[in-house]
C-alpha cells in the first residue's frame, strides 16, 4: 500500500511547545458503538467523555472508567484492584489502549496487559506486578498467555478481522488470539536466529525475521494488515507495513540528512504532497487506520496530521472504465464504472486474456478467455453458485457454507476438496483433498 501523502496542517503559534508534551495521551474507540476512550499516563486513569461536542463543562464531561489516581504498587495485598469495579482500582501508568468488537477494553499499565470487561470489572490479563523478570519468546512458535510476561509494552491495537489483539513490546509485535495463543508478528528477540541472512530494509522480508527499530506505535487496518511507526526522533523516521502474509515493507518516511531534533535550520518536512516513501517524518507517534484503507499519521515534530491514501485505479482511455496494472504478473484489470469486472488483458501487449458475464443482479455468469473456451457458473434461485460447468462440459458441484464461504468441490460423485474457515471472518483454515491429505493455515 504505497501511495500519496497528504497532510492536515496543524501549525499555529500558540502550539509551538506541542511538539515536546510532558506525556503522551492514548486514544481508542469502540468499534461498535464508536465511544471515544483516553488513556492519561499522568493521572493513572482511563476516561471516557459523556459526550464528543457542545459541552462546556469539560471537566464534568470526564467519566472514569479506571483508575483512581493512585499508584499500584509491586506485591499489593489487593493486586491493585483486579477482580473489583475498574473506577475502584489503582493503577501503574496507563500507555496504549484497545476496545474490541466484544466492548472489552484493553490497556497498557506498567508491564502489563488490563481488561476492563462489559460489567466495568478490572482484571490482569496479561504479565504480572510482582516484578518478575521477562521470560523469553519462543522464536518460531506460539505460547500460551499464560508462559508470556513483558518487558516494556507501550502500544495495543486490535484487528477489525479476527478480534486478535495485537500488543508493541518494545521492538517486538505481539498477536494474541481469542484462544489465549501468543505469537510474534513482527521483530526477531535478540535471542533469536535471523533466517535467510541480515534482512534488508523495505525488501519485502518475512516480519518475524526482521528487526524493528525504536518502535513507538501501531495499528491495525480493517483488511487485516498492520502498521509499525519507527523513529529516532533525530534523523530516522518511517513506517512499515506488514501485510496478512506476514511480509514487512517499507511504506512511509524517508532519512534526513540533518537532526531534526536539534538542528533548528534542518527541513524535516518538507512540505507539499507526494508518494509516502519519499515523505519526510518528524517523529511520528500515533497511528490510525480508516475503514477506507487510509492511514492517518500524528507527526508529532511536524505539529500535523498526516494521512497515506491508498493509490486510485486511474480513468480508462475511454473514460468508461478504470485500469488497475499487475507488474507481478504482467496483467491489466479493467473494471468498469460501478467497480464490476470486465476483462484482463496482458500488460505487455494489450490483447485480452479472460472476458467475464455477468447476470442483470450483477453475479458472474460466465468467465472466457482468449481462445474462446468458456467456464460458467449456474446458480439457485437466491443468486447461490452451485455448480461450474467447464468448456468440455464437465459440471463440477458446489456447496456453500453458511458463512457464505465454499465449503466442498464435487465431480462425478467425487468430493474434491473440502475447506473450513477460521469461525466467520472468511479466513480458510484447513483444505482437505480427495486424497486424504489436509493443509492447515494459520
Amino acid at each position: 500500500m504505497s501511495g500519496p501523502f497528504d497532510h492536515e496542517d496543524s501549525r499555529n503559534k500558540d502550539f509551538r511547545h506541542s511538539n515536546n508534551p510532558a506525556h503522551r495521551y492514548y486514544l481508542t474507540t469502540d468499534p461498535v458503538s464508536g465511544q471515544l476512550y483516553v488513556s492519561d499516563t499522568n493521572s493513572r486513569r482511563i476516561y471516557r467523555p459523556r459526550v464528543l461536542g457542545g459541552t462546556k463543562e469539560l471537566t464534568a464531561n470526564a467519566e472514569v472508567v479506571a483508575g483512581t489516581g493512585e499508584h499500584c504498587l509491586p506485591f499489593d495485598e489487593n493486586h491493585c484492584g483486579d477482580g473489583g469495579k475498574a473506577p475502584e482500582a489503582s493503577l501503574t501508568g496507563p500507555k496504549g489502549i484497545a476496545v474490541d468488537r466484544n466492548g472489552l477494553i484493553y490497556f497498557v499499565d506498567g508491564t502489563t496487559i488490563r481488561k476492563v470487561d462489559q460489567n466495568g470489572i478490572i482484571s490482569t490479563f496479561l504479565g504480572s506486578n510482582d516484578l518478575t523478570s521477562p521470560r523469553p519468546l519462543t522464536c518460531d512458535s506460539s505460547m500460551d498467555i499464560n508462559q508470556v510476561i513483558l518487558e516494556w509494552p507501550t502500544d495495543l491495537a486490535v484487528s477489525p478481522m479476527d478480534n486478535s489483539l495485537y500488543v508493541l513490546d518494545s521492538n517486538i509485535v505481539l498477536r494474541i488470539t481469542e484462544a489465549g495463543q501468543v505469537s510474534i508478528a513482527a521483530g526477531r528477540p535478540l535471542h533469536c536466529p535471523l533466517s535467510g541472512g541480515e534482512p534488508r530494509p523495505g525488501a519485502g522480508q518475512r516480519a518475524r525475521f526482521s528487526p524493528l527499530e525504536n518502535a513507538v506505535s501501531l495499528a491495525v487496518s480493517y483488511h487485516g494488515d498492520f502498521y509499525v511507526a519507527e523513529t529516532d526522533e533525530r534523523r530516522f523516521s518511517r513506517i512499515r507495513r506488514v501485510s496478512v502474509g506476514g511480509e514487512i515493507t517499507h511504506l512511509a518516511g524517508t532519512a534526513s540528512d540533518c537532526d531534526c531534533k536539534n538542528d533548528a535550520n534542518c527541513d524535516c518536512y518538507q512540505s507539499g504532497d507526494g508518494y509516502a516513501k519519499d515523505a519526510r517524518l518528524n517523529g511520528p507517534s500515533s497511528l490510525v487506520a480508516a475503514p477506507d484503507g487510509t492511514l492517518y499519521v500524528a507527526d508529532l515534530g511536524n505539529i500535523r496530521i498526516r494521512a497515506v491514501s491508498r493509490n486510485g485505479p486511474a480513468l480508462g482511455s475511454t473514460a468508461s472504465t478504470y485500469e488497475v496494472a499487475s507488474p507481478d504478473v504482467q496483467e491489466l484489470y479493467v473494471f468498469d464504472l460501478n467497480g464490476t469486472h470486465q476483462h484482463t488483458a496482458s500488460l505487455l501487449t494489450g490483447e485480452p486474456k479472460f472476458s467475464f458475464s455477468y447476470s442483470a443482479d450483477n453475479d458472474v455468469t460466465a468467465v472466457t478467455d482468449s481462445n474462446g473456451n468458456t467456464l460458467r457458473i449456474r446458480r439457485d434461485p437466491n443468486r447461490t453458485p452451485v455448480r461450474i460447468v467447464a468448456p468440455d462440459n464437465q459440471v463440477i458441484w458446489l456447496a456453500m457454507g453458511t458463512n457464505g464461504g465454499l465449503k466442498t468441490l464435487t465431480a462425478q460423485g467425487m468430493e474434491l476438496v473440502l475447506l473450513t474457515y477460521h469461525g466467520n471472518n472468511g479466513l480458510l483454515a484447513t483444505k482437505t483433498s480427495e486424497i486424504g491429505w489436509t493443509t492447515f493455515y494459520e
